[in-house]
């Protein structure tokens, strides 16, 4: 915010009254007043303005669409005034380029418009979905970004005709297959690295789209660190949208200054709200392989870490009545908004009408299965494929098991022959919703992916917890050791193995004995929390985000407007001084006092000023509130 410069003689009187905001004059009639206020000091705004000589209602008035408050007051001589119009209107002209930094009337009636762009898998694009479907139902545009194949799957598996679905082309990489656009689609090794690496190549096409369609805000995953840089240059706040448990990502945002040591990473970090949830060795040092193997790039840690501290809000798809002290955690440790929206899950579709899966559990006994499912990205190594499988089968217990078909030929010998009838084996996709809605099933033998964790919580199922990265093992340690809403599979901390009894334990606890008993009654309150309230807690929670959107929609507009009243009002000093309309800027007692060359003691009593020196002309504030409206 500039002062206005020191030049000539023309004073006005700040007058510190109690002014209403009003906006009831037009600003066609401004060239018919014979007092301009203009001005900026500080961080007060205030634009340039006119009014009228005699009294009037309105107490704001607009010079060139901009809003401005009419404390600061100084007289143009009827001489003048032609010399004022032929500088308004040449004003006028030059500003009529940059209308865009205005909202006009018909732009506040429209709804906000949000572009929402998230990371390519499966599991964090149909997140992304369920808040674009909550959002466009409170009335909001909403724009959906993602590569060709992922919006053509959308379209197949989604009916969402309210919202606009945009695409670019992925970069073509050295060592990415062709037609590999998400995450389902990898194989192990670097692939995901060059996946990121392909994204980053949206970055000018990106900008060109947020161009052309202006929204008001971009909600972002963990990948896109350059939106926020491409978004800001726009001038559009972005919102860092985290698929996953406010528990995982306190946990590593706690932990960013020390996380060059090893040994940091195995303990919570400080004031964390459990001593019980960390991380072992071996995932730690996997982590830190992860990030290191690729010093040339920007690593998923420091992606991660830049999309939570450049955006505007953390939104988190997540629940205070399932992780208070975690979301007040995050709140503390990243010094900004964190918003919880509630458990974002999709509404249950009508059952397939031939489905083998289901056929099969209809024959089973109420809450005798263990379904087992991992996300379509991870693939279990031979020897841990082998102690699932035996585990399941020493448990004894029915299974319904959905692998990868590269997995399920990597299968021990025998073992589908020796549990046939007890267990079924799937390698195609499944109707995942239908299955954990089913009464037969009674665990969910899972990964830990935030999606599947909500998933099987909604319907009341206690979880079997596998985690198969350092994420996924946060989250099973929130809900085995803290919510005690499942078990988990044991595993060696230094290299994050297990065995079969491991996991026939873990599926025995839940199936069988006492124990599972409790966990299953305890499962069934939070299924009541995320199924009967949730829509209330999505409501509320939705609302809040869409007014704190609306907030900032205005302060944005605030924030332009006041960079063009400082161009208005320093063009307009420019063109009054070439005219020989000098101003001077001067400090008395605090109060900021401009006045022209030559005051008319009549238009300063209008305005409630009365002059105790004639010669000085020192004026003095008397109350003007009857005076001015």
């Amino acid at each position: 915010m500039r002062p206005l410069p020191a030049c000539g003689k023309m004073r006005a009187l700040e007058q510190g009254m109690d002014i209403h905001h009003r906006d009831d004059v037009a600003a066609t009639a401004m060239v018919d007043s014979t007092l301009i206020v203009f001005g900026r000091k500080e961080n007060m705004r205030f634009g340039a303005a006119i009014i009228f000589s005699q009294p009037v209602e309105a107490r704001w008035v607009k010079l060139l669409g901009v809003t401005v408050d009419l404390r600061f007051i100084c007289t143009i001589k009827p001489s003048h005034l032609k010399v004022f119009k032929r500088a308004i209107k040449r004003i006028g002209l030059q500003m009529e380029s940059r209308q865009s930094s205005f909202i006009s009337m018909e732009e506040e009636m429209q709804p906000l418009h949000v572009m929402l762009v998230p990371w390519l898998s499966y599991s964090h694009i149909a997140a992304f979905l369920e808040l674009a479907k909550k959002l466009g139902t409170h009335g909001l545009r909403v724009s959906f970004l993602s590569s060709p194949l992922n919006i053509r799957w959308i379209r197949q598996h989604h009916l969402i005709p309210e919202i606009e679905l945009l695409e670019i082309p992925l970069l073509s990489m050295d060592g990415l297959p062709e037609g590999v656009e998400s995450t389902a689609d990898l194989k192990r090794g670097d692939t995901f690295d060059l996946l990121m690496e392909a994204m980053d190549g949206w970055e000018k096409p990106f900008e060109d789209l947020l161009g052309r369609i202006s929204p008001d805000f971009v909600i972002h995953d963990m990948t896109q660190y350059w939106a926020f840089r491409i978004a800001d240059k726009l001038g559009i706040p972005t919102i860092f949208f985290a698929n996953t448990s406010a528990t995982g990502v306190g946990y590593l945002v706690g932990h960013e200054a020390s996380i060059a040591e090893i040994g940091d990473l195995t303990v919570p970090p400080p004031s964390f709200p459990s001593p019980n949830i960390r991380l072992s060795p071996f995932l730690v040092s996997k982590f830190l392989k992860e990030i290191q193997k690729r010093e040339e790039h920007i690593n998923l840690g420091e992606r991660f870490g830049m999309c939570m501290k450049n955006s505007w809000v953390i939104v988190l798809n997540t629940c205070v009545e399932m992780e208070r002290e975690y979301v007040d955690y995050l709140q503390t440790v990243i010094a900004r908004p964190v918003l919880p929206v509630g458990i974002l899950l999709p509404d249950l579709p009508p059952r397939p009408a031939v489905d083998r899966c289901l056929a099969w559990l209809d024959l089973q006994h109420p809450h005798s299965v263990v379904f087992v499912s991992f996300a379509s990205e991870f693939i279990l190594s031979n020897q841990e494929l082998a102690a699932l499988a035996l585990g399941l089968e020493e448990s004894e217990v029915p299974f319904l098991c959905v692998l990868l078909r590269q997995m399920a030929a990597a299968l021990p010998q025998g073992f589908v022959e020796r549990t046939q009838g007890r267990g079924l084996l799937v390698t195609e996709w499944v109707p995942q919703l239908h299955i954990l809605s089913h009464s037969a099933v009674g665990a969910f033998l899972t990964h830990c992916g935030w999606n599947s964790v909500t998933e099987g919580l909604r319907f009341g199922v206690p979880l079997v917890t596998f985690p198969l990265q350092h994420e996924q093992s946060l989250n099973a340690k929130l809900i085995a050791q803290e919510l005690k809403l499942g078990v988990e599979v044991r595993r060696n901390d230094e290299d994050d193995s297990f065995s079969k009894q491991d996991v026939s334990k873990a599926v025995c606890t839940l199936m069988v004995e006492e124990e599972g008993r409790y966990i299953r009654s305890h499962v069934q309150e939070i299924g009541g929390v995320l199924t009967k309230n949730n829509r209330q807690i999505q409501g509320s929670n939705i609302h809040h985000f869409i007014s704190l959107m609306k907030k900032e929609k205005a302060a944005c507009k605030a924030a332009k407007q006041a960079m063009l009243d400082s161009d208005a009002s320093g063009q307009l000093e420019t063109e009054l001084a070439i005219s020989g309309m000098q101003l001077e800027f001067l400090e008395r007692d605090s109060k900021l006092i401009y006045r022209s060359v030559e005051i008319e003691n009549n238009v300063y009593e209008t305005l409630g000023v009365q002059f105790k020196d004639e010669e000085k002309k020192e004026p003095v504030i008397t109350s003007n509130k009857e005076v001015i409206g």
